[in-house]
């Protein structure tokens, strides 16, 4: 038992040296790490990107079917005679004489 706490005892001393080395020592090794890090990083998202990016289509989103051949033109006729509406109401404000502000 004496002799594990006399280890316990002995492992701050050891790494209180390590760490109180020069910098200079440990940046290379340092800068290795952080470039094998981002690089493991790069590495895990593109096998994640390739993984999942051809999984879902378009046609799929949401489970709606898109088809592109098909032109509703009842809907068409309708959006084309509410923007000339819209076009002649804008027509008729812009025309309308300018009134003063009452305020002033």
């Amino acid at each position: 038992m004496e002799q594990l706490t006399e280890k316990i005892k002995y492992i701050p001393h050891k790494l209180f040296s390590i760490l109180s080395g020069s910098p200079r020592g440990y940046w290379g090794a340092f800068v290795l790490f952080a470039f094998l890090f981002l690089i493991f990083v790069l590495v895990a998202n593109i096998s994640i990107y390739l993984d999942t990016a051809h999984t879902i289509t378009p046609d799929q989103v949401n489970g709606i079917d898109v088809h592109l051949d098909k032109v509703n033109e009842k809907a068409l006729d309708h959006i084309l005679f509410t923007l000339s509406h819209n076009e002649l109401l804008l027509e008729d404000i812009l025309e309308a004489p300018a009134i003063s502000d009452p305020s002033l």
